[in-house]
C-alpha cells in the first residue's frame, strides 16, 4: 500500500486501502458506458443516465434474463458493442491511474464485473454460498495475491455500498482458498466493521484482501452500479481463471476487441467449481492491428 500510494500518485484512506481520483473526462466515458451496456441487458425502453434513475430500478420490474442472481450483469452478443465501449474507458482508467509505475501492474484482469445491486437481495441469491452480501475475502476464490478494486458508478451509493471490516491479529489463515464464504464465517470473530469508510464515486479503491467487505443495503436505499474487480500484483494466477488475465492493458477500440460467443437465446454456461468466473468460455480476445489473429 506504501508503494502504491507513492509511485501512482494514490490518496491513503486506511492502512489497507488507497483510492485513485480519475480525471473528470474519463470519469463521464466510464460513468456513460456503464449506464448505456446495463440498459441495454436490463432491455430498458431508454438509456438510464440520472443517479434517480438508477436508484429507483426494483429488480422485480425489470428483465434479469442478463443479470446473474448476485447482481453481476453478463456481457451477451446482442450488446457486443456496449461492452467494448465499458471496456474501453475501464482500460483507459487503469491505464492513467498505472501511468507512472506501469510495471507494478503484473496481471490485468480484462473482465471486470459491472454489477447491480437493488435495494433488497434478489431471492435467487439468498442462501448461495459466494453471496457478496456475506462478509468475505476476493482471496477465497482468486487465492491470496491480489487486491480488491471498488468502483461505485451510479445510483444510490451512499447508502447501497460495501461495508470493509479489518483486524489488528492477521493471520495467513484468515485468507485460505474455500468454495464457499459461509465455510469462513469463523474469520468475522477476529474482525470489526470500519465505519469510516464509505467509497466515493469518481474512485477507485483498491483494498488489500486481508480487509474484508461485503454488500450492504441500508434502510431505505436505492439500487446502485459498481465495477469491481482484482488488481494482481504477482504472477500467481489460478489455472482455472488464465484466461481473464494479460501480461499488459489492452488497448481496447484500437487494436483489440472483446468478442462474445453467447447470445440472449443460448443457455447460460454451468460453471464447473466455484473458482470459475461467469463470462468463463464465453468471451475472446480478437486483435484489431493488420495481419494479426
Amino acid at each position: 500500500m506504501d508503494l502504491l500510494e507513492r509511485e501512482w500518485s494514490l490518496c491513503r484512506l486506511h492502512k489497507m486501502m488507497v483510492a485513485y481520483q480519475t480525471s473528470e473526462a474519463i470519469w463521464q466515458e466510464l460513468r456513460s458506458s456503464v449506464l448505456q451496456f446495463v440498459s441495454r441487458a436490463l432491455k430498458l425502453p431508454k438509456s438510464l443516465n440520472l443517479d434517480a434513475e438508477v436508484s429507483g430500478l426494483q429488480g422485480s420490474q425489470v428483465d434479469l434474463s442478463n443479470v446473474t442472481p448476485n447482481g453481476a450483469v453478463v456481457p451477451k452478443r446482442e450488446y457486443l458493442l456496449e461492452y467494448n465501449l465499458v471496456l474501453r474507458a475501464w482500460t483507459q482508467v487503469c491505464r492513467e491511474m498505472t501511468e507512472r509505475r506501469p510495471d507494478l501492474l503484473s496481471r490485468f484482469r480484462v473482465t471486470p464485473n459491472i454489477r447491480i445491486k437493488f435495494s433488497k437481495e434478489q431471492s435467487a441469491n439468498e442462501g448461495r454460498p459466494l453471496n457478496t452480501s456475506l462478509l468475505h475475502s476476493d482471496a477465497w476464490v482468486e487465492g491470496p495475491w491480489g487486491m480488491n478494486c471498488f468502483v461505485p458508478i451510479a445510483g444510490d451509493t451512499d447508502l447501497n455500498t460495501l461495508e470493509f471490516w479489518e483486524t489488528n491479529k492477521f493471520q495467513d489463515e484468515f485468507l485460505q482458498m474455500s468454495p464457499s464464504y459461509n465455510d469462513m464465517s469463523w474469520v468475522q470473530k477476529h474482525y470489526a466493521p470500519v465505519t469510516s469508510l464509505v467509497p466515493q464515486q469518481g474512485l477507485v479503491h483498491l483494498s488489500d484482501y486481508s480487509l474484508l467487505h461485503k454488500t450492504i443495503m441500508r434502510q431505505n436505499c436505492g439500487a446502485r452500479l459498481s465495477i469491481d474487480t482484482t488488481i494482481h500484483v504477482g504472477n500467481h494466477c489460478l489455472p482455472v481463471r488464465s484466461d481473464e488475465y494479460l501480461d499488459s492493458i489492452p488497448d481496447i477500440g484500437h487494436d483489440t476487441i472483446v468478442a462474445i460467443t453467447k447470445s440472449e437465446k443460448d443457455t447460460p454456461i454451468e460453471n464447473s467449481t466455484a473458482f470459475q468466473h461467469y463470462t468463463s468460455g464465453s468471451l475472446r480476445l480478437v486483435d484489431l492491428r493488420e495481419g494479426k489473429r
